[in-house]
């Protein structure tokens, strides 16, 4: 018998699992593709999706052992409490003047669109943050970095645009990648397949975890590579992308849409 970290990361179509053990190379691979047609019921497939790729790679590989889990997932997608969704991807009604938070305006869009769920539910989460509550009981929100807080929201930020301090009471608690959530719950065990008692821990969300996938840690600079749709891949040495983080530039392809370069604008500054 051999142990394995089950990294599970939350998409916007499916959920991807893998066992992985203390080597870049993954011992087994799962996908569950979401079936949910209204894109605002879609996370309640997570739970019922992770079970389906756990079975696969139980399969796959019976004599692996889940010494613990790690979450990873999209955003910035809001949930509440019973799983309604607003999907990041979805276009939302909004009226905040913030221009550094990137969380604000999604917040004040579920608040608009779903007014009814928004103050019934006593949490509202990101999406790897809601099933890490499914599976460990514990709410959290994961900040990449402290230098990501006025991108994520603060206080100020929160009451700037007109949240009152019971609605800012339901966005969990910061805490970094890596930290320990809590463990599996028996009624969690029930319903994927996985050990009560297994370790659950935060991951990031996917932008961070990619970063960090391709070994891009180290403080530099390297040219970003633009493709629009089916044009040709241009090269622009003078164009460099720097996040506020230690993992301050990316090299590869980057898919240069609208999203991208709202991102972009936000963070960088250019």
């Amino acid at each position: 018998m051999k142990d394995a970290i089950l990294c599970v990361d939350i998409g916007t179509s499916s959920l991807k699992a893998a066992l992985m053990p203390d080597s870049p190379k993954s011992i087994a691979y799962a996908r569950a593709n979401f079936t949910e047609k209204d894109e605002s019921k879609i996370a309640r497939e997570w739970v019922g999706a992770l079970k389906q790729a756990v079975e696969e790679l139980k399969q796959k590989s019976p004599d692996t052992g889940i010494e613990a889990i790690c979450i990873s997932g999209n955003g910035p997608t809001v949930v509440s409490n019973n799983g309604l969704t607003l999907l990041w991807s979805k276009n939302a009604p909004t009226s905040v003047s913030d221009k550094k938070s990137i969380w604000i305006p999604r917040l004040d869009a579920f608040r608009k669109l779903h007014t009814h769920h928004w103050y019934e539910s006593d949490k509202i989460f990101g999406t790897p943050e809601y099933l890490i509550y499914r599976l460990t009981g514990n709410a959290v929100t994961i900040l990449p970095e402290e230098r990501f807080r006025e991108i994520y929201w603060t206080e100020e930020q929160l009451k700037a645009e007109g949240f009152s301090d019971d609605e800012i009471k339901k966005l969990p608690p910061f805490v970094k990648p890596g930290t320990l959530a809590g463990k599996i719950t028996k009624q969690a065990a029930e319903e994927t397949g996985l050990l009560e008692g297994t370790l659950v821990f935060c991951g990031a969300p996917d932008f961070v975890v990619a970063l960090i996938g391709t070994d891009t840690l180290d403080t530099g600079m390297r040219p970003f590579r633009f493709k629009r749709g089916t044009e040709s891949l241009h090269s622009y040495s003078a164009q460099f992308a720097k996040y506020p983080h230690n993992a301050v530039d990316y090299s590869g392809n980057v898919e240069c849409g609208g999203n991208y370069s709202r991102y972009r604008k936000q963070v960088c500054n250019f």
